[in-house]
């Protein structure tokens, strides 16, 4: 008897209890992975809305809670989910989930005793999430985190995770690894340490949504939290109130975090016109392809702060995942209009196509800081293409003779990174170039990390770039393509 007593006053004492509850006004199937070696009661469960379980664990418990939606049970009988899923054909989990999903991670009675949790977007997002410590004692101050954001606010659309409703909301959020899968978004290979893997634009995206989460696998510093005294804890799904440990003051349907006018961190000019591009390829309710993006679009307020201008000529796209814009004839400016809207041979028009007009105007604001140059240059040979001639020089070093002699070395690596990101948005093939919000990462982070595109196929008469800035001013649609084709065309 005394012994049954001991046991059951030391489990009492060293276990510890997580309640999970559902606020959201669907059911939630929450999953759990154990990562040591003694396993929970459960792997996955339901819980509809308003209903909680509580769900004992042993004193140095180590894993991980996540939430699925939009669970179902084929004719079959295979349980499958749309976000979260585990893949074992159950409501019970044998793995790990499927990202993206939103994590809550626990190592219980780590090092001096403390537990050290963390909610996770590593994985991506696909519900709002809160983790709150229960207080064993007075005085005792454990950190409540989580992230509660409104995907269709705050999501890039290259991002989202679509529903196959009819109503077009996103239901989860990838994250940049898992959407473009090269080393610096994935932080592998070259880009394996801290140093040369810095937060990515989207991971500050996460972060400016979600101060205390984790925004991408080195956020170790500003993530990771610790509780002693083994307290309880509380997991809510769609909790009904942001405070302000989980959001940082932000409601849940909070402002898009790329406005087309940016911070002061991320002022001048190219940045701006790129945000504002951005803004309309992204953040509008419906897709936004400008089709005349050149200098003479592009006003100055009275903070020099540009402006996009005339949509005379514009698209719209209501379904932002096809991205192919149908067309009966070319439109735009030439020495500015993409190639594939001149012909099909070179692939669809779409958002890609202001991509490539804009990667002209950073160029001709390159070429502009020593017009005179420019002009001579193209005197001497009319059939040189101006992209070409300034890739040439970029090639053998020589792209600074442009700017002139009084220079800054800031302004020359200014002028470089700007050079890199307008070669890689004028590539002939429009899945070759970046999206904008690419486009602005490229911008912000550091010039050693671009490298030299590969040189665009895509060769136009010099007769079709305006010589000067103020020559092209003609604005039109063109319904003979064939005569500004050249080069060896490549498909989308």
């Amino acid at each position: 008897m005394f012994l049954l007593v001991s046991l059951l006053f030391v489990s009492r004492v060293t276990s510890r209890n997580f309640t999970i509850e559902n606020k959201c006004d669907y059911t939630v199937w929450p999953g759990v992975l154990t990562t040591n070696t003694v396993p929970l009661s459960t792997t996955g469960f339901e819980l509809k809305k308003g209903e909680a379980r509580v769900i004992n664990a042993p004193s140095s418990w180590t894993g991980r809670f996540w939430g699925r939606s939009l669970c179902s049970t084929s004719s079959k009988g295979n349980f499958s989910c749309a976000t979260g899923d585990c893949g074992s054909g159950k409501i019970e989990c044998s793995e790990g989930s499927a990202p993206p999903t939103t994590l809550a991670e626990f190592s219980l009675n780590g090092s001096n005793g403390q537990d050290f949790y963390d909610v996770s977007l590593v994985d991506g997002y696909n519900l709002p999430l809160v983790v709150v410590p229960q207080r064993p004692q007075s005085g005792q101050t454990c950190v409540s985190i989580g992230c509660v954001v409104n995907l269709t606010k705050t999501c890039p659309s290259e991002l989202q995770v679509m529903g196959s409703s009819s109503e077009g909301e996103p239901i989860a959020c990838m994250n940049a690894c898992q959407k473009f899968k090269t080393a610096e978004f994935c932080c592998t290979g070259e880009y394996s340490t801290p140093q040369k893997c810095p937060p990515s634009l989207y991971a500050k995206n996460f972060k400016n949504e979600c101060p205390l989460a984790y925004s991408y696998v080195y956020d170790d510093a500003t993530s990771t939290f610790t509780c002693s005294n083994s307290p309880n804890y509380v997991i809510t799904f769609c909790p009904p109130i942001t405070s302000n440990t989980t959001n940082n003051n932000r409601s849940s349907a909070a402002d898009p975090p790329f406005p087309a006018q940016p911070s002061k961190e991320t002022n001048g000019g190219t940045k701006r016109i790129s945000r504002g591009l951005e803004y309309l390829h992204n953040r509008c309710v419906t897709r936004i392809v400008h089709f005349d993006i050149k200098p003479q679009n592009i006003l100055m307020d009275d903070h020099l702060c540009p402006k996009i201008s005339d949509f005379g000529l514009a698209k719209l796209c209501k379904n932002k995942e096809v991205s192919i814009i149908s067309m009966l004839d070319a439109r735009g400016t030439a020495g500015y209009i993409a190639p594939e809207v001149f012909s099909k041979n070179f692939g669809g028009a779409s958002h890609k196509s202001d991509v490539y007009s804009y990667g002209m105007v950073i160029l001709e604001m390159i070429g502009a800081r020593n017009i005179n140059m420019v002009k001579n240059a193209r005197s001497t040979n009319s059939s040189v293409y101006f992209p070409d001639w300034i890739y040439k020089d970029f090639e053998q070093g020589e792209i600074m003779r442009i700017l002139g002699d009084q220079i800054t070395e800031e302004e020359e690596k200014i002028a470089k990174k700007m050079v890199l990101v307008g070669l890689w948005c004028i590539q002939t093939n429009p899945s070759d170039r970046p999206p904008m919000i690419k486009v602005i990462e490229m911008l912000e982070g550091n010039l050693e990390a671009l490298e030299i595109p590969p040189k665009p196929l895509l060769y136009l008469p010099a007769a079709t770039v305006p010589e000067t800035l103020e020559d092209s001013n003609e604005t039109t649609s063109f319904s003979n393509p064939t005569q500004f084709e050249r080069g060896t065309p490549s498909a989308s």
